[in-house]
Formats: C-alpha cells, structure tokens, sequence
C-alpha cells in the first residue's frame, strides 16, 4: 500500500527539522509532502531530508493546505494520506500504528487524545461539547472531534473532501463521512496529548463559524 504524509505548515520553520529528524526514523521521507501555506518567511528544508515541498503564495489555511497536499499525493500514486501537524503536537512513533490499520482495509483513522488533569480545561471542555454535539447531529461516536492527527484513504477523500480552507476542517471531514458512513470502516485509536502552545488553536469566534456551517456541512 503507498500512503503518503501530508504535513500543513505555517511559519513553523524552527520546528521542522525537528519533526523530520524524528520522522525518517519510521517513514520514508521521500513520501512525505509539506505544503507551506503562505508563511511569512518561506520555509526551507535542509537537503538532507528529501521532502517535497508545495508552496502556497498567500496563506489559504490549514484546510487549503490539507487539500493541496492530498491532491498531489493522490496524483502521485497514493493509496492513503497521513496527516500531520507541523508543530510537533503529533509524534511520528504513532505512525506505524495509521499504516497497521490503513493496510487492514480502514477508510478513515482517527488519533484520539488522552487527556489528563495538567491538559488546558477550555480544550478539554471545548472537545467535549464537540463530541456531543456531533453525536447528537451526525451520529458519529468520536472521542477526539477535533484532532488533526488522522488517515484517510482515497475513497474516503473523495466521499469526505471538505470545503473548509481554515479552521473547522477537522468538523466537516466528519460531518462530510457521516453521509457515508455505512460505505466506510473506520477506526479511533488512541494517541500522546502534547501541548507546544496552549494559547493556540480554535477561537471562539472560529468555534461559532463551525457551528453555524456544521448542518451545510451535513446536508449538503
């Protein structure tokens, strides 16, 4: 199975050598896309890590980003895409635990964060109304709404593909599945909870937008 990793990237320039050092230690760098959407600053890939790297010329967001990353590893022979973020909230040891279940014929997998007392509230809190509120309206038992680290093969891009370019792709690739759920397997599994910086993440403001999207999303 060829599986592709897509890692989103904004200004994240003094993070990423890190995250492919760690990387190439349990995927080949050479199928691994970073797509810069936009950063202030272009980012540069020491040549030791033979990455391909996409450029956006303004910033689109993170859901931009994510779709450009998939439609060039789809084009390039993939099977199924990994998802990364790019500031080292999501570890690369969790890698072969996606490609396990990829290879025994999961659509869609999805990294749940195990939370513990020293974890921000208002994320804790934040998830949790998410979970519910996504039970409740798409019928999809979910831990973990909100996390970023998740697979996907291309049948399950082409039935979820968002519409989203910034934040709330994470949302509407669910409500976007819950159409067709009955036509994919999916798995949650859990994954490390690490916080690089508390402050952030999704707004309030953003948080409402999602809300207000979220029936589109499902209907339409």
């Amino acid at each position: 199975m060829k599986i592709f990793i897509v890692i989103p990237a904004f200004n994240e320039q003094p993070r990423l050598p890190m995250l492919l050092s760690k990387l190439r230690s349990v995927f080949p760098l050479s199928r691994v896309v970073i797509v810069d959407d936009g950063s202030e600053a272009p980012l540069e890939i020491p040549r030791r890590y033979p990455v391909t790297l996409l450029r956006h010329q303004l910033n689109l967001g993170k859901g931009a980003a994510m779709k450009t990353g998939a439609d060039y590893a789809f084009a390039s022979g993939a099977d199924a895409v990994i998802y990364m973020d790019a500031d080292l909230q999501h570890d690369p040891k969790e890698i072969p635990v996606f490609i396990k279940h990829l290879q025994q014929g999961t659509d869609l997998v999805f990294g749940s964060r195990t939370y513990s007392a020293g974890d921000p509230h208002d994320r804790h809190l934040g998830n949790f109304l998410a979970r519910i509120y996504c039970r409740l309206v798409f019928g999809v038992r979910i831990r973990d709404i909100l996390s970023g680290y998740r697979a996907l093969t291309r049948k399950a891009y082409l039935l979820s593909k968002w519409q989203s370019d910034r934040y709330g792709v994470e949302t509407e690739m669910i409500a976007r599945f819950s159409r067709h759920q009955h036509k994919l397997k999916w798995v949650e599994i859990p994954i490390d909870t690490i916080y690089i910086n508390k402050y952030k993440g999704i707004s309030p403001a953003d948080s409402v937008k999602i809300l207000a999207n979220s029936l589109w999303w499902k209907l339409f």
